[in-house]
């Protein structure tokens, strides 16, 4: 079974707020989950690329910012999806990156990220927490609510 690695950013502005994509599959996409749904900016790790630098890359390509301060990894999952057909084991991680602004520049989506992301919110730990909305990871504002009240706690396993 192929395993597909990501990098995912826990992207904060200067107000703390969370950026999110809102996804709409298409069908088959991914079997068995939702199709539409909000997550983390990131994505796929490539074939001989680092992962800091696949961070790096996602968070240039999907906002259009730079200049953002990288941190350390907060979470980790893996799982295992039908993926286009494909039985795929994925290893999810999410690293805190810190954004000086709030304003995207989408110039340099892929056309996968053109057909598939519909929208982009900054959203406060409330909000998170609150919605009735699909996000991805599961529970994540209140994972975002504790890493902001105790931000020296270390890397932690999450359920996905």
């Amino acid at each position: 079974m192929r395993t597909r690695n990501t990098a995912r950013a826990v992207m904060l502005d200067p107000d703390d707020r969370v950026l999110l994509f809102e996804f709409q599959l298409p069908a088959g996409f991914i079997a068995d989950g939702p199709r539409r749904f909000w997550a983390t900016p990131g994505g796929e790790i490539e074939p001989g690329e680092g992962v800091q630098n696949a961070l790096t890359r996602e968070v240039v390509e999907e906002t259009g910012i730079g200049g953002c301060i990288y941190g350390r990894e907060l979470w980790f999952g893996s799982n295992v999806l039908t993926f286009k057909g494909e039985p795929v084991k994925t290893l999810e991680r999410f690293f805190l990156v810190r954004s000086h602004t709030a304003t995207l520049n989408t110039a340099n989506w892929t056309d996968v990220e053109k057909d598939v992301m519909r929208a982009h919110r900054w959203w406060t730990v409330e909000e998170l927490i609150a919605t009735a909305e699909t996000i991805f990871p599961p529970r994540f504002g209140y994972l975002v609510d504790a890493f902001l009240k105790n931000e020296s706690q270390g890397l932690q396993e999450i359920p996905l």
